[in-house]
């Protein structure tokens, strides 16, 4: 086994628990530009609703879609650390920041589709 898979196997974790924690901010950043839906609330709109929109995503983690970040955070975590020279720390960086990207996209999506409807 060379040492990128035995670093990406490693790293994925780590875009797993980046992907859950960076929602809130996520979702602050797309209230704060856009809009993101809050359970009953309303759509949180604007730099003064940003932190309704953060506790608001909580919600969202809770029932259902913490697991499913998780799972995408580690996906693109591993992916990307497996395409990156070896070195852990390289790894674990490249799945941090994969992590994040796919919490602003999932953030993202929640606020567009809500627009939609």
């Amino acid at each position: 086994m060379s040492d990128a898979s035995s670093s990406g196997k490693n790293a994925a974790p780590w875009g797993a628990v980046a992907a859950v924690v960076v929602v809130p901010p996520a979702a602050a950043i797309v209230a704060a530009v856009y809009q993101f839906p809050v359970f009953m609330y309303g759509e949180a709109r604007g730099l003064s609703e940003a932190d309704n929109a953060a506790m608001g995503s909580l919600f969202y983690l809770l029932f259902g879609g913490g697991p499913i970040m998780a799972l995408l955070g580690a996906a693109a975590g591993g992916f990307v650390s497996r395409h990156t020279r070896p070195g852990i720390h390289r790894a674990r960086v490249g799945a941090l920041i994969a992590g994040a990207a796919v919490a602003l996209l999932a953030a993202m999506t929640v606020g567009i589709a809500s627009g939609l409807g």
